[in-house]
C-alpha cells in the first residue's frame, strides 16, 4: 500500500473547501439520513468485516508458510502462494480506510511498504542474522511485509520452484509470516470492542469520548480515507511506473498482482462511498450527497464506474501493459485524477455541511 515515500494527509479541509463546492447542480434530493447512520453503516459493514477478514487470511497465510516450510513441494508452494494472494486481496480493500492505528500503530509500513528492498533482503538472507519472528519484526519496512514474502514465495521474475528455495529462505519466510500475521492480529484487535476499540472512536465522534470533535470530523476523515487511495493509484502505483519506464515501481511486481491491487484499491474505496459493494445502495457517504446534491452523487458513481472500466481494461497483466501499451495506464491515471478532483472539490463540503447543517 504505501511507497517509502511520505504519504500525504488523507484529511481535506472541510472548511478551506467548502467556498468552492458546487451547487449550481441543485435537483429535488431524497431525504437526508443521519450523518451518524452512514458512519455506524461504514463502520459496522465495511471496515470491521474488512479488518476481520485480514485478520484471518493472514493467519492462514503463516499456517501455509509452515506447511511449505514442513515440506517444500509443488503443492505446499502453491497453496502458500494463494494464500498470499489471497491475503493480499483484502489488504488492498483496505485502502479505503487507511487511517487511525493503520498509520499510527505502524502497521501498513510493516506490512505494505513498496517497492521492496531487493539487494537488502538477499544481503540478509547471505548473512548469518537470526530470521526468526523477533527478529524480522524489528527490521525496516523494505525488508519484511507483504512484498518480503512476496519476492521469496514467487521470486525475482516470478518463477521459483521448490528446488530453488534455500534453508535460509524457508527461515525467513517462517519468520516473516509469523510476523505478518501478528501485524495483521494487532491491527484487528486495536479496531475491535474486544481491544483498543477504535471503532468507538468514530461511532462516538463529537462526544467526550472520541477523538474526533465533531460528527463533521469523523466524516472528513472517512472522505480523507476514500481520496487517499485515489490519489495514490493515480500518482504513484501508476504514476511511478510510467514516469521510469522501470517494472520495480510495480506494487506487486514478482506475482504479477498489481492490477489486481489496484482494482482493489479503488474498489476499496468506492464501497466505503457506497456503504456497500458495488451496485448496491447502502447509506454511506452517497447517500449524504445524494440527499443534498443527486448530480453530484450520480458523477461521482459514474467517475467511480469510469476509473475501474479504465483499470480493468489495462489487461491482467500491469508489467506487460507497461512495456506495450502505457496509454492504457495514462487513461486509467486521468480517469483517477478526474475522480479525484470531483471527491475532493465536490464531495468534501458537501460532506461537511452535511454533518453541520446549520
Amino acid at each position: 500500500m504505501r511507497t517509502a515515500r511520505a504519504r500525504r494527509s488523507a484529511a481535506v479541509s472541510v472548511l478551506a473547501l467548502a467556498a468552492i463546492a458546487a451547487c449550481s447542480d441543485s435537483v429535488t434530493a431524497p431525504v437526508a439520513p443521519a450523518p451518524a447512520d452512514a458512519i455506524s453503516q461504514i463502520v459496522s459493514q465495511i471496515y470491521l468485516p474488512t479488518l476481520d477478514s485480514i485478520f484471518v487470511r493472514a493467519a492462514r497465510l503463516d499456517t501455509a508458510i509452515v506447511a511449505l516450510v514442513g515440506a517444500p513441494s509443488s503443492v505446499t508452494l502453491q497453496t502458500a502462494q494463494d494464500a498470499w494472494r489471497a491475503t493480499r486481496v483484502e489488504y488492498e480493500r483496505n485502502e479505503g480506510f487507511a487511517f487511525g492505528p493503520l498509520v499510527t500503530g505502524g502497521y501498513d509500513p510493516a506490512m505494505d511498504t513498496w517497492p521492496v528492498d531487493v539487494a537488502g533482503i538477499d544481503a540478509l538472507l547471505a548473512s548469518g542474522a537470526p530470521l526468526d519472528r523477533a527478529s524480522i519484526d524489528v527490521l525496516d519496512g523494505t525488508l519484511k511485509g507483504f512484498h518480503g514474502l512476496e519476492y521469496i514465495l514467487f521470486g525475482l521474475n516470478g518463477g521459483t520452484t521448490p528446488d530453488a528455495l534455500t534453508p535460509r529462505d524457508l527461515a525467513y519466510l517462517t519468520g516473516a509470516g509469523a510476523s505478518l500475521a501478528n501485524e495483521a492480529a494487532g491491527l484487528h484487535s486495536a479496531w475491535a470492542t474486544s481491544g483498543g476499540n477504535y471503532a468507538a472512536q468514530l461511532l462516538h465522534s463529537g462526544t467526550s469520548q472520541s477523538v474526533y470533535v465533531s460528527t463533521a470530523a469523523a466524516l472528513q476523515e472517512i472522505v480523507g480515507g476514500i481520496i487517499d487511495p485515489v490519489d495514490e493509484v493515480a500518482s504513484s502505483k501508476i504514476g511511478l511506473p510510467l514516469q521510469t519506464g522501470s517494472s520495480e515501481y510495480e506494487e506487486s511486481r514478482f506475482s504479477d498482482h498489481t492490477i489486481i491491487d489496484l482494482h482493489n484499491n479503488i474498489n476499496g474505496a468506492y464501497r466505503v462511498y457506497l456503504g456497500g459493494d458495488s451496485g448496491t445502495v447502502g447509506s454511506g457517504i452517497s447517500s449524504l450527497i445524494a440527499a443534498q446534491n443527486p448530480a453530484v452523487d450520480r458523477t461521482v458513481r459514474q467517475q467511480f464506474d469510469a476509473a475501474l472500466s479504465a483499470l480493468n481494461a489495462i489487461g491482467p497483466s500491469f508489467d506487460a501493459t507497461l512495456h506495450t501499451h502505457p496509454e492504457l495506464l495514462r487513461a486509467a491515471q486521468q480517469a483517477l485524477l478526474r475522480l479525484e478532483q470531483t471527491l475532493t472539490l465536490r464531495v468534501v463540503p458537501l460532506t461537511g455541511a452535511a454533518a453541520d447543517p446549520d
